[in-house]
């Protein structure tokens, strides 16, 4: 038996497959436990291995990339609906909309700064939002004081997410995150839901970090038996672009792109060189849930984007 340790496992600066490899589950339990609390979830177990590839060992690696398992492993897509390509336990993530309502916001603030944060108060006294999904935050050394409410930023403080104090976030996934995902699970009383920002800068590592998205997505997709999950991201794409490149990688899978299709819609409105510029790069990805109440609001804070919202 072969078992691949996910949290030891990923991809080199070179962007070369790097493993680590049990010979046996027992072996395997052994060094979880050693180096990362027993946690075995998400490790291969008994699973074959690409022709070329490279064992490592732990102390001796350095990797800068998630681990693309799908890619790695030449899994297909299909496998990932079902329990055969992982051991071990795959948690339940379920919420019962019975018990609750829930109502987001998404937007890119461009600055979390004193203005936007006054603003943004004002928004949640009016609208008591349930969470509030921020890209772009640069809060600095401000600090975020809103009766009620808390905040949770990403390294960098690129992205965020603003909560009720009644709800209760866990940190579950910080090995696939980084400065421009945050993702928790968040704990109500209708149950457990994984709510994510995300934020895609229109730079040279674009469809690299694209990639990376869809990779997280379909991690998530293969860990959880009964997955609920809201995102919001400025993707830095156009409607035309999400269904070439994303919808055709996910939704087979389950997850649902929302936006609006008429084209006089738009998400961001900027002023190039005196042109007035409008463009649709905003979005709201679900999975699990129905029913939603989806709207594109006018704009929270002082930014050139519109705010997205739904509700279930």
């Amino acid at each position: 038996m072969r078992c691949i340790c996910y949290y030891c496992s990923g991809l080199s600066n070179k962007n070369k497959p790097l493993y680590k490899i049990c010979r046996s589950l027992y072996e395997l339990k052994n060094h979880c436990r050693d180096r990362h609390n027993g946690e075995i979830e998400k490790c291969i177990i008994n699973y074959s291995l690409p022709d070329e590839y490279v064992e490592i060992e732990p102390q001796k690696k350095k990797l800068r990339y998630i681990m693309n398992l799908n890619d790695m492993l030449e899994i297909d897509k299909n496998d990932i609906l079902t329990n055969q390509i992982a051991g071990g336990y795959r948690p339940q993530n379920y919420f019962n909309f019975d018990n609750l309502k829930i109502k987001i916001i998404g937007e890119n603030i461009l600055t979390l700064n004193e203005t936007n944060r006054a603003l943004i108060s004002n928004i949640l006294d009016e609208e008591r939002p349930d969470f509030i999904l921020l890209n772009e935050c640069k809060i600095g050394k401000a600090k975020f004081n809103m009766s009620g409410y808390k905040l949770e930023l990403s390294e960098n403080e690129e992205v965020g997410i603003i909560y009720k104090d009644i709800y209760y976030l866990n940190k579950c996934f910080s090995d696939i995150e980084d400065e421009y995902n945050i993702i928790r699970m968040a704990n109500t009383k209708g149950g457990n839901f994984i709510i994510y920002s995300t934020y895609l800068p229109p730079n040279n590592e674009h469809n690299y970090r694209l990639q990376e998205l869809i990779d997280r997505l379909i991690l998530l997709r293969r860990k959880y038996n009964n997955l609920t999950l809201v995102l919001f991201g400025d993707l830095n794409m156009s409607r035309e672009e999400v269904k070439d490149k994303l919808s055709t990688e996910i939704e087979p899978l389950g997850f649902k792109i929302w936006y609006k299709n008429n084209k006089n819609e738009y998400t961001r409105e900027q002023s190039v060189k005196g042109i007035i510029k409008k463009s649709y790069l905003d979005y709201m990805i679900t999975f699990g849930i129905d029913n939603i109440n989806f709207q594109i609001l006018n704009k929270l804070v002082i930014t050139d984007h519109k705010a997205l919202s739904i509700e279930f």
